[in-house]
C-alpha cells in the first residue's frame, strides 16, 4: 500500500509534464445546440413549427414523440426542436402551433432570440410577449 502512495507523486508530475509538453491547454465546451420541447397533440391537427430569421446562423430539425402507450391513437406528445449553430450572427426564432391549411394566426407562439457567436456559441433566450410585438 505504502509503494502505490509512494508512486503517486512521481506519476503527478510526470502527467503534468507531458501534458504541458504537448502544447495543450483546456478549452471550456462551448454549447452549439440546443434542444426546444413543446407539447402537442397532431391528431387535433395542430403542429408545432419553426421559423428562424434570417435562415442561416441555425439549423433546426424537429422529431415528434408521442406518448401513451404503444399503438394509443390520439395521445399527446411532444415535439423537439434542435437548434444547431452554422453561421456567427442574431436573429429571431418563432415557434408556432396551428394547423398548416389554415391562414390564421397560430393558436400558441413562442419567440426565442438566438445568437451565434463567432467561436460558434449558440445562445437561446425566450422573449417576452412585449418583446414579441
Amino acid at each position: 500500500m505504502k509503494k502505490i502512495f509512494s508512486a503517486l507523486p512521481c506519476l503527478l508530475v510526470f502527467f503534468a509534464i507531458s501534458f504541458s509538453a504537448t502544447g495543450c491547454r483546456s478549452v471550456p465546451d462551448l454549447q452549439t445546440s440546443s434542444v426546444v420541447q413543446l407539447k402537442g397533440n397532431p391528431t387535433t391537427g395542430y403542429t408545432w413549427s419553426a421559423e428562424c430569421i434570417p435562415s442561416d446562423i441555425v439549423e433546426i430539425t424537429e422529431e415528434f414523440v408521442q406518448g401513451g402507450k404503444p399503438g394509443m391513437t390520439g395521445a399527446p406528445g411532444v415535439y423537439y426542436f434542435t437548434v444547431t449553430a452554422r453561421n456567427p450572427g442574431q436573429g429571431t426564432i418563432v415557434f408556432g402551433y396551428k394547423r398548416p391549411w389554415e391562414k390564421k394566426e397560430p393558436a400558441e407562439k413562442l419567440c426565442c432570440a438566438v445568437t451565434v457567436t463567432p467561436e460558434g456559441e449558440l445562445i437561446l433566450s425566450e422573449l417576452s410577449d412585449d418583446d414579441n410585438e
